[in-house]
């Protein structure tokens, strides 16, 4: 399995999204999330994002997240089915 560039991590074990997050670079904290950085990713110190973000990044990040969650379960539920569908209609 090969790590996106995006996720690169420096000699200190930092992403991209790590460096900008310690930084407050909510701009740049936003294009990175947009463009698919990993959030789960931890330093050689142990530190992620959600640990080191101040509240404007941390709203950014959640944001995303809870984005990310809801977009994933919009594609795995699947619509009603015509025969469910039918069936509603018959219990009026």
């Amino acid at each position: 399995m090969t790590q996106k560039i995006i996720d690169v991590q420096d000699n200190n074990g930092n992403t991209p999204l790590l460096l900008a997050t310690k930084k407050g670079h909510a701009n740049t904290i936003r294009a990175l999330l947009n463009a698919g950085a990993k959030v789960d990713i931890a330093n050689n110190k142990g530190e992620t994002i959600d640990k080191i973000a101040n509240p404007e990044c941390s709203k950014i990040i959640n944001d995303h997240i809870t984005r990310q969650k809801f977009e994933a379960k919009e594609i795995t539920s699947p619509p009603p089915t015509p025969t469910h569908t039918q069936s509603n209609s018959r219990q009026r």
